[in-house]
């Protein structure tokens, strides 16, 4: 039982209306509690008051002052001393414990018996991808072999780097069904042109996350005009071309 639950439960409210437990003076209060403790972690206490008194390492001249009306609080039962209301809680606290030890072996066992593929999609759900596109593989994450995600992330990360690049995968696959996948991929390219500045923005999972609300059907314009330049439909690509050109005239 300690090791097992190394606690019961103690009720204010019932104690303090115990008529028995009510009348100990503090110094019996102190040795009451100490049995508690003692009982509870011993299977009960031992039958001689003496030996109690050892136990707990409570002089001889004190037991015999104190354990009189504390006695009152406990019962003596098959060669051991027992609080009536403390066992009670024990068979609780018992029963209890092996009501979730069986709760638990039948979750193991319904998990043990769960087809192959539902494992590997459930893990699929949890696949950790870092850095790079390239550091994994559809094999590794469970990807469709023909899913586009892989292209879709080294568009992503080539503009808003290559942070919470699990949580992209994870919510790739949770939002994006197979059909939409170039509706995805056409939705983030129009939002990456258009950002003018790429260190703020959406990250990859809530942006996908968003996106999925619209069936992927939002599109985005490119760069605002600026100095007379009309730039609607002007490239990432483009607008550092150009400001390079215009750097090279200036």
């Amino acid at each position: 039982m300690p090791k097992e639950l190394p606690y019961f439960r103690w009720y204010p409210a019932d104690a303090e209306s115990d008529s028995r437990y009510a009348a100990l003076s503090l110094p019996e209060l102190g040795l009451f509690h100490r049995c508690l403790n003692f009982s509870w972690l011993n299977e009960g206490l031992p039958a001689d008051p003496l030996e109690i008194g050892r136990s707990l390492r409570v002089s001889v001249r004190d037991m015999k002052a104190l354990w009189p009306r504390v006695s009152e609080c406990f019962e003596l039962r098959d060669g051991r001393t027992y609080n009536r209301r403390q066992e009670e809680e024990r068979a609780h606290a018992r029963t209890k414990s092996e009501r979730n030890t069986s709760a638990v072996r039948t979750r193991y066992e319904r998990t043990s018996n769960v087809p192959t593929n539902e494992v590997q999609h459930a893990r699929a759900r949890a696949a950790s991808v870092s850095g790079s596109v390239f550091e994994f593989t559809k094999k590794q994450t469970f990807l469709a072999p023909e899913s586009i995600f892989p292209d879709w992330w080294e568009m992503w990360s080539k503009v808003r780097g290559t942070h919470h690049s699990r949580e992209a995968l994870q919510a790739w696959m949770s939002v994006v069904p197979m059909a939409l996948e170039g509706a995805a991929l056409e939705c983030t390219a129009s939002y990456l042109a258009s950002l003018d500045n790429p260190a703020k923005g959406f990250n990859p999972d809530t942006f996908l996350f968003a996106q999925a609300k619209e069936n992927f059907e939002s599109r985005w314009p490119a760069f605002a005009p600026r100095n007379g330049h009309d730039v609607k439909r002007e490239t990432r690509a483009q607008r550092l071309a150009r400001e390079m050109d215009e750097a090279a005239t200036a």
